[in-house]
């Protein structure tokens, strides 16, 4: 079985049996905050707020990368005039935001965000908005490249995209996995219980590898929680708003 093959078993058994995701409707606290940077922060950043433009006609088109059950898309085609789409690899998690999605102007893929495939309806300068909320932690670098290539490619020319990642700077529980229980590529681990392999960033290694598309307008380090094994572990993040170049 490839490396690949895999993960999406291990994702898709955590759908079916959640250990450490959460399958509620609400957005994740993440992207309600890059909507008030959008409104704020952004809006003076990018001459406007984009979210409220009272000359927009068009919908503002979103891309939610590793969408999970679709709340994050949600929540943008409930609260402005969006239209979304969402691509996870997980059939189950897709069933989920299907049947969640309540007539919005929602379209979801299965497919993996690490093959060229899952891009290939969508034309360049697709897209005002492209999300991955930790969703490309769990590609591996041949899969990475051609995230990045057409995250880059399908987003519109100052586009905005907002990422989630996991973050090895100053997270003795990130290196405690990669010492007892290294991944397949540098960099990546496995935990244990699930059979999920995840990359983990440095932010000097982040910024090299996004910077190579993306100018990286605000880069954070927040802490957060991530439970399995019913317990809870205390993580820490990078989240970073890019633009197009």
């Amino acid at each position: 079985m490839s490396k690949n093959n895999s993960q999406q078993k291990a994702w898709e058994r955590e759908y079916q049996e959640p250990a450490f995701i959460s399958l509620h409707d609400k957005p994740q606290s993440e992207v309600m905050k890059f909507a008030q940077w959008l409104k704020k922060d952004g809006a003076a950043y990018l001459g406007k707020n984009i979210l409220q433009d009272p000359d927009r006609v068009e919908p503002l088109r979103l891309l939610d990368l590793g969408c999970g059950n679709g709340r994050n898309l949600v929540y943008f085609t409930e609260n402005y005039h969006a239209e979304g789409w969402g691509i996870d690899f997980s059939p189950t998690a897709i069933a989920h935001a299907r049947s969640n999605k309540n007539d919005l102007r929602i379209t979801y893929t299965v497919a993996s965000i690490g093959d060229d495939a899952a891009y290939a309806s969508f034309q360049d300068n697709s897209f005002d908005i492209i999300m991955d909320i930790t969703a490309s932690n769990a590609l591996y670098e041949g899969e990475r490249d051609i995230y990045l290539r057409e995250a880059f490619r399908t987003l519109k020319p100052g586009g905005i995209m907002m990422v989630r990642s996991l973050c090895l700077d100053a997270d003795k529980n990130a290196r405690n996995l990669l010492e007892m229980s290294p991944g397949p590529e540098p960099g990546m681990y496995i935990l244990p219980d699930q059979l999920i392999a995840e990359k983990v960033f440095g932010e000097e290694e982040f910024r090299d590898r996004y910077g190579e598309f993306f100018n990286i307008i605000e880069l954070t380090k927040p802490s957060g929680y991530q439970r399995w094994a019913e317990q809870s572990f205390k993580r820490r993040y990078i989240v970073a708003y890019m633009q197009k170049k």
